[in-house]
């Protein structure tokens, strides 16, 4: 650690590491695969959302919602901005709100045109 010093004030076995790391590893792993999985279902979602031929300003919001969950669980599980600061945390809110937002401006006003 800092000025040369160990963290720890004893020495710890390496059994006890080992067992511990393993463990927190299968942790984080099933995890981070149940992460995916919401993901996974997530796209399944809008792609048949799509197949079906859905259409209006409710499944429009509903599909912005699907991608602003899937943007934040990317950036918070997958990026590690879960333990980051706020102001990472905000940038990143903001810029999926801004982008979703645009999105949806560029919908209503295509509505209104044809």
């Amino acid at each position: 650690m800092a000025h040369g010093r160990f963290a720890l004030d004893h020495s710890v076995s390496i059994g006890v590491c080992d067992s511990v790391g393993r463990k927190m590893y299968f942790q984080s792993n099933r995890f981070s695969t149940v992460i995916w999985g919401i993901l996974i279902t997530l796209t399944l979602i809008t792609y048949m959302v799509g197949e079906i031929g859905l259409a209006g300003k409710g499944v429009m919001l509903l599909l912005l919602l699907i991608a602003f969950t899937k943007g934040q669980m990317v950036a918070n599980y997958f990026m590690g901005l879960r333990a980051a600061g706020w102001l990472w945390r905000a940038i990143i809110i903001a810029y999926f709100l801004i982008v979703g937002g645009l999105i949806a401006i560029a919908y209503l006003v295509g509505l209104q045109r044809v």
